[in-house]
């Protein structure tokens, strides 16, 4: 729901769009006149324990293999979506930071609603990484798809 990325929403029309719950009803720094007037998000709760080391997830597909999960800090129902494939696994970041150095050095540059949080989710970002081969995309990294097309895991 954040300023920078709703305006793209005019791109997705008649498409299913899954937002948290408490991201839809708590917006950080919106901006609605952003928003198409046909917006209907489909807004999902998290369940527990669904996904190792971040808590909680939605799981978007039956195989669990692709999740929905909470990554607060940059807003406060930031979410991020992890997609599990057979030889690694693909954290599609959002704005949990600008670049994956970031969340390395564990600086935290930019906007963030709740700074402690960013820092909670940079850790369980890495902590993820230490057990998963993952490869980490945040939104306004210049190097994301360079990551993937190589395949250069965070850790």
């Amino acid at each position: 729901m954040h300023l920078d990325h709703t305006d793209g929403l005019k791109f997705f029309k008649n498409k299913e769009v899954i937002i948290g719950d408490y991201e839809c009803n708590h917006p950080t720094n919106n901006m609605p006149s952003t928003m198409p007037v046909w917006f209907k998000p489909n807004k999902v709760n998290y369940r527990n324990n669904r996904i190792a080391v971040f808590d909680q997830a939605y799981s978007i597909t039956e195989s669990e293999d692709l999740l929905y999960i909470a990554t607060p800090g940059h807003t406060h129902g930031h979410s991020s979506v992890v997609l599990k494939t057979d030889h690694f696994d693909i954290i599609f970041a959002g704005d949990t930071s600008y670049n994956q150095a970031q969340v390395i050095t564990g600086e935290l540059a930019g906007v963030n609603a709740d700074y402690e949080k960013s820092t909670q989710t940079y850790q369980k970002i890495l902590q993820y990484a230490s057990v998963h081969k993952t490869i980490y995309l945040p939104s306004h990294d210049i190097r994301s798809g360079e990551r993937l097309f190589n395949k250069e895991f965070l850790v």
